[in-house]
């Protein structure tokens, strides 16, 4: 019996590390952002992310495009205007069901936007 006990309390606390855990984005997504460039159009990103591209029906803040979404535990979205990427921001999962989001990168300029 002390052994069960042993191993539900493992499992709780081994449950409650991972509901902690900020684990970042996966792997493919840091290589498209890291990849993408100014101008890209969305074909060129879809052949280099091997990815499918949703174009979203109301822009959002975050973007005009994402890859990933429901099911997924990372998101890139993407800025196009007039077919030319402008911007990428990373979205991932944390703590079950909350997202964390990296600076929004502005290829054409170089800069980074703060975003929540």
């Amino acid at each position: 019996m002390t052994n069960k006990r042993g191993t539900v309390i493992l499992g709780i606390g081994f449950l409650s590390l991972l509901a902690g855990c900020v684990c970042g984005p996966a792997r493919w997504a840091e290589l498209v952002e890291t990849q993408v460039t100014c101008g890209m159009s969305p074909q060129e990103v879809e052949i280099l992310s091997g990815r499918k591209l949703t174009l979203l029906d109301v822009p959002t803040h975050r973007g005009t495009h994402m890859i990933g979404g429901e099911g997924e535990d990372t998101e890139v979205w993407l800025v196009f205007k007039e077919d030319k990427l402008k911007a990428v921001q990373l979205g991932w999962m944390y703590r079950l069901k909350r997202m964390a989001y990296s600076q929004k990168a502005e290829l054409c300029t170089g800069s980074s936007a703060v975003s929540s």
